[in-house]
């Protein structure tokens, strides 16, 4: 995840300097992940009870990040800068999902969190 984050690092930089083209941007939404979300175990006994408290702290920012990228999303009006932000809330929404896989929560939720866009 830390590659990724310094990807969505570049991006803003690239959207606030005016760099970011449509076409760059809708790349960025074909891009692989950098891992399988699927693939995520949960952890075991010794690992959650070592680090269960970082990553339940990791997984409320990345919800916050992920709301607040698809808040900007929403209300950007340039199209370059939509796919962007579409980008990184998708992006973070993985990183929700794999915490949520690491903590053993995501069997135990009836429907996961879906990103809405217009």
């Amino acid at each position: 995840m830390l590659a990724e984050e310094e990807m969505h690092r570049k991006i803003l930089l690239d959207v606030a300097a005016a760099k970011l083209t449509l076409s760059i941007a809708e790349a960025l939404l074909l891009e692989p992940p950098y891992y399988e979300v699927a693939d995520t175990k949960p952890l075991g006994p010794d690992a959650l009870a070592q680090w269960e408290k970082g990553f339940t702290e990791a997984l409320g920012q990345e919800e916050k990040t992920w709301i607040f990228y698809s808040n900007l999303r929403r209300i950007s009006k340039i199209a370059a800068v939509r796919k962007a932000f579409e980008a990184l809330a998708q992006r973070d929404k993985d990183h929700i999902d794999i915490l949520e896989r690491l903590l053993g929560r995501s069997a135990n939720k009836q429907s996961q969190t879906v990103i809405r866009l217009p």
